[in-house]
């Protein structure tokens, strides 16, 4: 089976699916830190794609990895590249987790 990249539609519906969701605490820290979905490159092996950011905190990007088909937290070089990532398939919910998460330690 073919792999294709997500749609900025795709991930639009998808987004809305798992914001619905999202419990109080979670729902209210995304609508703070949610962005306008929009693409970065992201290094993949050898080669450079694309994946959409969704939400910002910081200096730290949420996106959707659609290969892994899960969201990650990053940050993004000077260039404006995302390099270093793990291979997480978070929900959103569990993605908002981790800053719950971070900001208790």
């Amino acid at each position: 089976m073919d792999w294709n990249p997500i749609t900025r539609k795709e991930l639009v519906t998808l987004l809305a699916s798992e914001e619905a969701k999202l419990d109080e605490e979670s729902a209210n820290l995304f609508k703070q830190i949610r962005v306008t979905p929009y693409a970065v490159p992201i290094h993949r092996g050898s080669k450079i794609e694309s994946v959409f950011v969704v939400a910002k905190q910081g200096q730290n990007i949420l996106f959707y990895e659609d290969v892994e088909e899960g969201f990650e937290w990053s940050s993004l070089n000077s260039s404006g590249q995302i390099e270093s990532y793990f291979c997480n398939q978070w929900e959103l919910s569990l993605a908002l987790k981790q800053v719950f998460l971070s900001n208790a330690t």
